[in-house]
């Protein structure tokens, strides 16, 4: 009788691991290469309802209303912080997006932030609706604003403040000798196609970590896992050194991981920006990153002379490669520091967003990109 109990016991269990398998595997977007669809470009001059678009850092679609939403890093300089959203359609392998609606944020006194008090970079949304903001915060002795994850309503209401790991934090006095360099701190954000988990990463190397990528050396960043507004765990990431296609003696640039877009729990496109001043010119990559194996990080606090096993990294693309299919006189990549899932395309196929910060530059424009996913 026993035995019969337990190959019934046998049988549902194995029954609900395939339903969940089932459903986890529905919950993840299959990624194995991508097609250039378009590109939109906006001129810096650009206002939208009595502010200066510009400054897209972050980037995130909301499918009910099929809308782009993203968040400008404008300090209060040019206008209050903000977020935009987006109209967007893909017909006939043209992409069209145009601004709709402007939102000012508000700090946690329902006021207006002071110039310069916040720096929003990335953003995501999350299973109640909520937009989640990361900020990087300030570094410099005036400032001393310390690096955020903050949840707003879509109304740019205040509703809390997300945990922040110690080891991402720097002194409030002195010369910081811990936590995140000045603008290298937390660009990224993204939340599980479930809505179970969210990550971001610090842009490049923490303090006490070692080492920013270099020419002949890589960086490395954490990337943080939240459940349910938890830290979930912590990982290692390896950034790229600065890329020298020129062959330059010595370059003057850098690179950081400046935004990523979860394909389920534990996998992720990253995007990594460099800069290389000597010839102007920005080189955008995407990965493909998988946590499986990787060290849970979130009890060191520093990770010189630790043995650590790093995520693991596979190139998707780069960006170089399709600057020949972008529109006429536009052929050059821009500042591109936002990425997100798109629409889903007639045949099925899942749709790849990205957007270009112009520094609100007349040198620089605002620019998306949008690919399809082939799975």
């Amino acid at each position: 009788m026993k035995i019969f109990y337990y190959l019934i016991l046998a049988s549902f269990a194995s029954f609900i691991l395939i339903a969940c398998t089932t459903f986890t595997s529905a919950q993840s977007i299959p990624v194995n290469h991508l097609r250039f669809i378009g590109d939109v470009n906006i001129d810096s001059k650009k206002v939208f309802n009595n502010s200066i678009l510009g400054g897209l850092s972050g980037i995130v679609y909301n499918k009910e209303s099929n809308r782009l939403i993203a968040v400008s890093d404008d300090r209060g300089a040019r206008g209050a912080p903000r977020f935009y959203e987006f109209s967007v359609a893909i017909e006939n392998n043209k992409l069209d997006i145009k601004p709709v609606r402007v939102q000012i944020l508000k700090n946690k006194k329902g006021k207006n932030f002071k110039i310069g008090s916040i720096d929003f970079e990335g953003i995501t949304q999350l299973r109640n609706g909520n937009i989640l903001l990361s900020s990087e915060g300030d570094q410099r002795p005036r400032k001393r604003i310390m690096p955020a994850v903050t949840e707003y309503t879509t109304q740019g209401i205040f509703v809390k403040e997300w945990p922040i790991p110690a080891p991402f934090l720097f002194e409030e006095k002195g010369t910081p000798t811990t936590g995140v360099r000045f603008n290298l701190a937390f660009e990224s954000l993204s939340t599980t196609p479930n809505l179970n988990y969210t990550f971001t990463a610090n842009e490049n190397t923490l303090y006490q970590d070692g080492a920013m990528a270099e020419q002949d050396s890589d960086g490395i960043s954490r990337i943080v896992r939240y459940k349910n507004g938890e830290i979930d765990g912590v990982f290692p990431y390896m950034i790229e050194r600065i890329p020298n296609p020129s062959n330059f003696k010595e370059i003057k640039g850098d690179n950081g991981l400046v935004d990523m877009v979860a394909i389920d729990d534990n996998h992720l496109i990253t995007m990594e920006r460099a800069w290389v001043k000597n010839n102007y010119k920005n080189t955008i990559k995407l990965f493909k990153v998988s946590l499986d194996g990787a060290t849970d990080i979130k009890s060191l606090k520093s990770l010189k002379g630790s043995h650590v096993k790093p995520v693991q990294k596979n190139l998707l693309l780069d960006l170089d490669t399709v600057i020949d299919k972008m529109t006429h006189r536009f052929q050059k990549l821009d500042n591109i520091e936002g990425i997100t899932f798109g629409p889903t395309l007639p045949n099925g196929h899942k749709t790849l967003i990205l957007v270009s910060d112009n520094n609100f530059s007349r040198h620089q424009r605002t620019l998306f990109v949008a690919f399809e996913i082939i799975p």
